[in-house]
């Protein structure tokens, strides 16, 4: 079972932490340890290599996590 057909089935709320920082306590902050093979790579700061890892992450992981997205509140300006 797809673990978020699971959630919905057991009526839970899943909150999902897409960033490529996300647990400091992990190993490497949870990034993917192969970025360390570019010896000038600056992670967390405008780097374009970098940025351009971080691009495609987001554009492969955002649309599929827009189908599971939950609104609770409006922005109120």
């Amino acid at each position: 079972m797809v673990p978020t057909k699971a959630a919905q089935k057991l009526d839970f709320t899943v909150i999902v932490r897409p960033s490529p920082y996300i647990c400091a306590e992990w190993e490497f902050g949870g990034l993917p340890s192969w970025l360390l093979k570019d010896v000038n790579i600056k992670l967390l700061l405008y780097y374009e290599p970098y940025l351009e890892k971080l691009g495609a992450y987001y554009n492969a992981l955002l649309p599929k996590l827009k189908l599971f997205l939950l609104v609770f509140y409006e922005y109120v300006f």
